[in-house]
């Protein structure tokens, strides 16, 4: 988030945190994959692959 914000950006991002802030509740080892897939530079491709599959998911539920 920070790396593609503006200082504006981050200035009201911070300002309400409360609002923005996400409560993750962490349920099995499946929960820590999917932060490493997220975060991990390396794993860009991946993550593409992840991105697009949920998408797609999303999609045909609507």
């Amino acid at each position: 988030f920070l790396s593609i914000s503006t200082a504006e950006e981050a200035k009201e991002y911070f300002s309400n945190i409360d609002r923005h802030r996400i409560i993750y509740k962490y349920d099995s080892i499946k929960d820590d994959l999917v932060i490493r897939l997220v975060f991990n530079s390396t794993l860009s491709d991946d993550r593409k692959d992840w991105i697009k599959w949920h998408t797609e998911d999303v999609n045909q539920k609507t």
